[in-house]
């Protein structure tokens, strides 16, 4: 109970990291006896999102090849590259990661062994369409993406040997 009142307290302000000590049965300990142990419920970020997100093409045009390659949380066995981490983290779009990444699991996208991800946007609308090319301008995944605040019409990113990337890093 007393853990439950805790973290319904912290609740109220979910922007604050916050620290209790939480009592532990532990196996090494006879009944009865517990342990402290420091417990952060949530993890310390950078600062928070702002409404304002700004991206240009000249932004992503910057990036050629990369120093380090980032893993998907959730596909572990894709990577991507510094460039389509800063698109991600500057226009709120690891969805867009995560649609490449899942992407992967539909046959017809599987084989293709270079991919080009076209994300088209009617800025009006907020709204837009996903498609994976095969390379040579045929369609083989097609997805609508009913709303999204990505601020630009268009971007697209490369998909080859696992590595999710922008045309410049190639």
């Amino acid at each position: 109970m007393r853990i439950d009142a805790t973290v319904a307290r912290l609740r109220l302000r979910p922007h604050h990291s916050r620290r209790f000590s939480l009592r532990l049965a532990h196996p090494g300990l006879g009944d009865g006896q517990t342990r402290t142990r420091d417990v952060r419920l949530m993890p310390k970020r950078g600062p928070p999102m702002q409404g304002n997100r700004t991206i240009t093409a000249d932004d992503l045009r910057q990036f050629t090849g990369t120093e380090n390659w980032h893993r998907h949380n959730l596909a572990r066995g894709v990577l991507f590259t510094d460039g389509a981490k800063f698109a991600a983290d500057r226009a709120g779009a690891y969805w867009l990661l995560d649609e490449i990444a899942f992407g992967q699991r539909h046959r017809k996208v599987a084989v293709e062994g270079f991919q080009l991800w076209r994300l088209r946007v009617d800025l009006a609308k907020k709204a837009g369409s996903l498609a994976c090319e095969d390379g040579n301008g045929k369609a083989v995944y097609r997805k609508r993406i009913p709303y999204t605040d990505f601020p630009l019409d268009e971007i697209i990113l490369y998909f080859a040997d696992g590595v999710i990337l922008l045309p410049s890093e190639y």
